[in-house]
């Protein structure tokens, strides 16, 4: 019984690294990551003009460390297109997501594992975030990740025809 966990934190662990798919007309900066001190309370702009951010190296996965993760990653569009941005570990109580285009919010999304099913935007078990571009933009993900279980963040960019095929 001990080998088979250690097979499936092995298994589960390299297939939560995270991926960029080829998401043609983009170019996409590696992750970063801050963790909120403890028993202070950071909005989306606090954390943007006050963060010490990490860059992510391999996955972003912090264990049992239960402290507010929040994460950035800066995305550059060079054409037209629709793309899915998606957390694919589904037991993150509260995730909140933010997108910015040319330093200006035009998207935020407030869910989690702890949120009814039919309270979600949409219906799925992964969280996900669309991004449709027009041409070239500057983009940023910011997200704000709570939970009292596992802190890990995979994520993957995809085209929406790659995401819909994976939904499939």
């Amino acid at each position: 019984m001990k080998y088979l966990l250690i097979l499936l934190t092995l298994l589960f662990a390299q297939s939560s690294i995270a991926k960029v798919e080829s998401v043609v007309g983009l170019t996409i900066q590696p992750l970063h990551y801050w963790i909120e001190p403890r028993g202070q309370s950071y909005s989306v702009s606090d954390a943007l003009t006050q963060a010490d951010w990490i860059e992510v190296e391999g996955e972003l996965n912090l264990a049992y460390e239960h402290q507010t993760l929040w994460f950035s990653q800066d995305i550059q569009s060079y054409q037209k297109g629709d793309c899915v941005f998606q957390i694919t570990y589904q037991l993150l109580d509260y995730l909140d997501l933010y997108l910015f285009k040319d330093n200006e919010l035009v998207k935020q999304i407030h869910t989690g594992d702890a949120i009814s099913m039919s309270k979600k935007r949409v219906q799925l078990p992964d969280f996900t975030m669309d991004v449709s571009t027009i041409g070239k933009s500057q983009f940023k993900i910011v997200g704000r990740v709570h939970t009292k279980g596992t802190l890990l963040v995979p994520i993957i960019w995809q085209t929406e025809k790659q995401y819909i095929e994976r939904l499939a």
